[in-house]
């Protein structure tokens, strides 16, 4: 199974971005996240599954 087919399982968007230090979920648009008050850790839910697993989506 690829990436985007687990991504897809999720029922997440493909464009949304993730938070990598907190796992907060964002729409395509926001590169910055309230919670941790910080752009740094943002990344886009794809790229972000590829590097650190699904694990990071907090599903």
């Amino acid at each position: 199974m690829t990436t985007l087919n687990q991504i897809e399982n999720l029922g997440v968007c493909l464009t949304d971005n993730v938070c990598v230090f907190c796992s907060r979920m964002m729409d395509g648009w926001d590169r910055f996240c309230p919670n941790c008050k910080d752009y740094k850790g943002v990344m886009n839910v794809v790229a972000a599954v590829g590097y650190y697993g699904p694990d990071i989506l907090g599903v």
